[in-house]
Formats: structure tokens, sequence, C-alpha cells
């Protein structure tokens, strides 16, 4: 449940992303609606990275401390798949992305957006298997993940996304109004 919030959380802010530097090219961006949600929308996925690494570390750590490794075997296993620099990759794609908005020149490039957004749309474990599956050879018959169970999947992280930027822009506001 944790980490379906936060992976709605990445992916909303890149979707947000994407759609924000197409209405750019489109049309000159004011100071308006738009960039109070955007503001409000960086800081949630800054903090939200943040947390979401401190996550990590935490689950490793207890994985690594519990009780259920019975053998051996199993114990090896962890800890060579927890030095595996898939692991950490997986783990830490989108935290590592989140931070870079903490500088100027980055949040504001247009471009750079875009490639973050694109990033942040797709989970760790997903870029891991587009970039390792680039060698093989995959026919349109093998093909069997459902268009329309990407799509509702896309549709549940966006919703979720939206209610959190909403419910925080709208806090945000009050208590600006209440100062």
């Amino acid at each position: 449940m944790i980490q379906l919030i936060f992976q709605s959380i990445f992916f909303g802010y890149g979707l947000f992303s994407i759609i924000k530097v197409a209405l750019a090219f489109t049309k000159e961006e004011k100071e308006g609606l738009l960039s109070d949600y955007d503001k409000t929308a960086t800081e949630i996925v800054k903090f939200a990275g943040l947390v979401f690494a401190l996550y990590c570390f935490t689950i490793t750590f207890l994985d690594l401390k519990s009780n259920n490794v019975t053998n051996g075997d199993d114990e090896f296993r962890m800890i060579n798949w927890i030095s595996s620099p898939f692991y950490w990759f997986t783990l830490l794609i989108h935290p590592v992305i989140v931070q870079l908005l903490w500088v100027k020149g980055i949040r504001y490039s247009k471009f750079i957006r875009f490639l973050l957004g694109i990033l942040l749309m797709f989970s760790g474990e997903r870029i891991l298997l587009i970039l390792t599956s680039f060698h093989r050879d995959y026919l349109p018959s093998s093909w069997d993940y459902s268009i329309s169970s990407l799509l509702s999947k896309w549709a549940i992280q966006t919703i979720i996304f939206g209610i959190v930027l909403f419910v925080i822009q709208i806090l945000k506001n009050k208590r600006k109004n209440a100062v």
C-alpha cells in the first residue's frame, strides 16, 4: 500500500511534468494557477523521494536483521542480492531523480524536466527491464500485457496524485489566507 502511494506520486508528477512542458511550448506560461500547482507538486515529490529512500533503507535493514533467514543459503542469497547494483538501482532511481529538482536550472529546464517526467512514470523495475531487454528479440505474438490494464493502472495513479496535490494545495491556500 505504501509503495502504491509513492509510485502514484512519482507517476503523477512525471505525467504532470510532461503536460506542463507540452503546455509551455504551446503558449507562454504566466505566473498563475499552473505555477502554484507546480511548486506544490515539486515540494510533494521531493519530500516523497526523501521518505521513500528512508523507507527503502529501513525495509532493507529489517530484512537483513529479521529472523526469517533459516539457513546459510538464504542469508547468502539475501546478502548477494542486496550487494547487487540492480537492487540499489531499482530502489533509489526515483529518490535520486526527484532530488535533482532542488537545482533550479534542472527544475526550470524544459528538456530535462521532460526526461525526468518520462523516467518518473515508470518504476525502477520497469526501467531495468526495458534497459536490459534491448538485446532480445520480442515478437508481437509473445506480447501478453494488456493495454487496458496499463491504462487503468495509470488512471488510478494519476487520481491518487491529483488528490494528494489538490488537498495539499488547499491546505497551503488556507494557511496563507489565515496568516
